[in-house]
């Protein structure tokens, strides 16, 4: 099931005996494209504190969106390891937060979430989180969404378009599209596109921009994407063999 980030957020985050509060943004791996974290907003609650309710402990979104289930109570939400508001989430950060739900870690194997391809399929298994080698503990990989929401997408170095909102995919919490409003550059007005994460060249953090490896030729003339209709396999199959893009759902894996 694909959901829009847009959509997503504000949506009520159900714990198993209470309400937690709205989501309010998604924190996502840079690398490997998924939602590593959804960012709860218990201001009400928690004041003063950054909630992070990971995908193993997430069930599947209410179809209306009037709220997305979370296997956790409150109580456990609360005694998980504090962070500040503003403060970044680091590798320490996780470790610690891993290690005291008792997951493995999402970045230590070859699947998407580490030891298998879903991150639900983690919620029962039981590790301690060890540091790496080499590895910076105050290293930071994650990016929120609503702060790339609004950045530049930069075609052949010319823009192109702005980022408008990413396509969710659930249960694996995969980065499946980023949807594009390429309006400003080419009508009609609200025009919008969907490119894939792989697109991706570089990220300029400083200057906002998304640097992607798509000819703006090819973006005129492709098939154009109804943020109001059902994002279809039907639609998926028309795109990925116009740009000849890899079928992620023949990789069990992705």
């Amino acid at each position: 099931m694909l959901w829009s980030t847009r959509n997503l957020m504000e949506v009520n985050i159900q714990a198993e005996d209470d309400e937690v509060g709205p989501c309010k943004d998604f924190l996502i791996d840079d690398t490997d494209w998924c939602v590593r974290y959804m960012v709860a907003d218990t201001h009400k609650w928690l004041p003063g504190r950054r909630v992070l309710i990971s995908p193993i402990a997430l069930g599947t979104p209410d179809w209306e969106l009037k709220h997305i289930p979370v296997k956790m109570t409150r109580a456990e939400i609360e005694a998980s390891p504090p962070l500040e508001a503003n403060a970044p989430v680091s590798r320490r950060y996780e470790r610690q937060y891993f290690n005291y739900f008792g997951w493995p870690p999402y970045w230590v194997g070859p699947a998407a979430w580490g030891a298998v391809p879903y991150p639900y399929l983690a919620f029962d298994m039981q590790q301690t989180v060890q540091p790496q080698d080499k590895e910076d503990p105050e290293k930071c990989h994650l990016r929120s969404v609503k702060e790339l929401t609004g950045y530049s997408i930069q075609a052949e170095d010319e823009d192109v378009g702005d980022l408008h909102e990413c396509v969710v995919d659930v249960p694996s919490w995969s980065i499946r599209y980023l949807v594009v409003d390429i309006s400003k550059w080419y009508q009609p007005k609200g025009r919008k596109i969907l490119i894939i994460p792989d697109c991706i060249k570089d990220i300029d953090w400083a200057d906002r921009q998304i640097h992607i490896n798509v000819a703006r030729e090819d973006i005129k003339n492709c098939p154009e994407y109804d943020a109001e209709a059902p994002l279809d396999r039907d639609f998926e199959i028309v795109l990925h063999d116009y740009y000849g893009w890899p079928r992620y759902w023949e990789n069990v894996n992705r």
